[in-house]
């Protein structure tokens, strides 16, 4: 699929993937940025990302 192709910019990062796996788990922020050792502000920014790609609007 081309890089550019609106396929691509809904497929998420590894980053985005990391830590949308445990918050599909139910996890809460906090467990997810102390888990993988980010920040909550990085924890965030890329759920935002992730619900904006997958359509959801609530946790």
């Amino acid at each position: 699929m081309p890089a550019g192709s609106p396929e691509a910019r809904d497929e998420l990062t590894a980053q985005e993937a990391q830590v949308a796996r445990p918050a599909r788990e139910g996890r809460t922020n906090h467990e997810i940025d102390a888990g993988l050792f980010l920040s909550p502000r990085t924890v965030e920014w890329h759920l935002r990302k992730v619900f904006a790609k997958r359509g959801i609007s609530s946790r």
